[in-house]
């Protein structure tokens, strides 16, 4: 549990995502260790510490640290949760409180889930995915891994999203379908087959 004082939680990542991520896990009143980035420019951020990655990698005890990789580039955020589980730490899935998920809906291990989001029943949402705040996934819809659903986006009922999909802001689907792995729309889209 989250209580527990000798678990310590980080987000990884300091930019736009990262303190959106940071401040869903403060407002919660969840103790964070700290922020790592892999080029800190700034000493904390709402008070938390930022760490260097370098320096975070270098520590002998982060096996069973729970961390958060709050990246929004589906590569980069791919590349450092596989470093991090390599090395002994688990992810940390965030879902703001906002949030509206419904019953039947999965949300795999290191994925997050932004605020005003609506996920409807029976929807499968992978691993280190992010649906971004106020984003729309309707019912009996499977967003695959590492995939990026942006604000405001709306994923149609049944689709299914695959793997190191962009979904950009505002985006709309006109029908349904499937997105191959590695899509990318366009922001305000409404995409089609």
């Amino acid at each position: 549990s989250f209580e527990d004082t000798r678990i310590s939680i980080y987000v990884f990542g300091g930019g736009g995502l990262g303190k959106v991520v940071l401040a869903t896990l403060l407002d919660a009143n969840i103790q964070v260790s700290g922020v790592i980035d892999d080029n800190p420019c700034v000493p904390a951020i709402f008070d938390c510490p930022v760490i260097s990655a370098a320096e975070y990698f270098y520590r002998t005890q982060i096996t069973g640290d729970l961390v958060h990789v709050a990246i929004g580039n589906n590569d980069i955020r791919l590349e450092k949760t596989e470093q991090i589980v390599q090395l002994g730490a688990k992810l940390l899935t965030v879902i703001h409180p906002t949030a509206t998920i419904f019953r039947g809906t999965t949300v795999g291990l290191g994925s997050f889930i932004g605020a005003a989001c609506v996920i409807n029943s029976n929807t499968i949402v992978g691993e280190s995915a992010i649906v971004n705040t106020g984003a729309i996934v309707e019912h009996d819809c499977n967003i695959d891994d590492y995939s990026f659903i942006g604000v405001r986006a709306v994923v149609g009922a049944g689709m299914k999203v695959g793997r190191h999909c962009v979904i950009k802001a505002g985006t709309i689907p006109e029908g349904h379908f499937d997105l191959p792995d590695n899509t990318s729309t366009q922001i305000g889209e409404i995409y089609r087959r």
